[in-house]
């Protein structure tokens, strides 16, 4: 299967957005999370939460895979899906312990660990071939039941091993359940995009969720991010949606050198490690995070974008050298 350059800009964008508002927070004196104007109170929400749209490229990315192992007849792929993705569960562990600390990982509140997790049993869903209308019902009722499992279990107490995986399949920031309605959702709208002959159907499909979310949420059911509403993960998949798929169109009709964004999408899990363990743990161990001004902030956020795509640019360039050597 060819590498399909319009996956690697999804992928770069993706990767844009979130290491440059955890950078812009890191440094600003204000959170993204808690201050306004980059909290929306009304929906408790940040203005576009950086794990959103990375995990429904992600859902692309393990299309992708089982697609091309099926087509070459792979022998054993769930084993090889387990191995390939488990790694990133496991990699988690000491990344994790050393950016923030061990209660981070046991509570599945880390995206490496979680996307990990959510795409072996993705592997397992795709491996079955299901029909897009299959995608389309297991997005709804994987975000429902998100919702109710995290209200029910959310407050409750139980033995650590419990916990744990309560954690790693319901209650953690990245739970099995809070990202597979995005993986899903990613997988069926570039399924239209690639095979579909207009944008119609998807840019509908897209339409449907934002309109959809924003109606629940006008009728008392609450776009509520912090608290996983349903309506929530509606909404923010109707966005993820409509940006994918107006980046597909501009793809296809401005001839714009992609350069940029493309690298940014073939070195995304080296540039994910990288800024924190390169930029934003040094700057908390310097005591100059959460000092800017946002003005000052921001310029710094933009400079060190650019210091990473240079960076990656090398990464790429001498990759395979290193593999060589390893």
């Amino acid at each position: 299967m060819e590498r399909l350059e319009y996956v690697d800009v999804f992928r770069g964008i993706a990767i844009l957005d979130m290491i440059f508002w955890h950078l812009f927070n890191t440094f600003s004196v204000h959170s993204i999370y808690t201050d306004p104007p980059y909290y929306i109170a009304a929906l408790n929400w940040p203005v576009f939460p950086p794990p959103l749209l990375f995990t429904f490229i992600a859902g692309i990315s393990v299309y992708l895979l089982i697609t091309k192992l099926q087509e070459l007849k792979a022998k054993n792929i769930a084993f090889g899906v387990v191995k390939r993705y488990g790694f990133y569960v496991l990699i988690s562990l000491p990344f994790t312990w050393f950016m923030w600390n061990l209660a981070t990982y046991l509570g599945w509140q880390e995206a490496i660990q979680g996307i990990g997790l959510t795409a072996i049993f993705l592997s397992f869903i795709l491996l079955a071939r299901p029909k897009n209308w299959h995608l389309f019902a297991m997005t709804w009722g994987f975000a429902g039941l998100q919702a109710t499992l995290y209200y029910l279990t959310a407050g409750l107490t139980f033995s650590l091993p419990i916990t744990i995986i309560l954690n790693a399949f319901v209650r953690g920031w990245f739970s099995v359940t809070s990202l597979m309605p995005f993986m899903l959702a990613g997988v069926l709208v570039f399924k239209l995009i690639r095979y579909e002959k207009s944008l119609r159907k998807p840019l509908v499909l897209a339409a449907v969720f934002t309109a959809i979310g924003i109606l629940l949420h006008l009728m008392g059911l609450k776009i509520d991010y912090f608290e996983r509403s349903f309506a929530y993960d509606i909404f923010a998949i109707g966005l993820a949606a409509l940006i994918t798929t107006a980046v597909f169109y501009i793809w296809k009709k401005v001839k714009f050198n992609w350069k940029f964004f493309t690298t940014l999408g073939k070195a995304s899990f080296a540039i994910y490690i990288g800024h924190f363990l390169f930029i934003i743990k040094p700057a908390q161990l310097l005591h100059v995070a959460d000092t800017m001004p946002d003005w000052l902030a921001f310029l710094f956020a933009v400079a060190f974008v650019m210091v990473i795509y240079f960076a990656a640019e090398f990464y790429l360039k001498y990759k395979p050298r290193l593999k060589k050597v390893a």
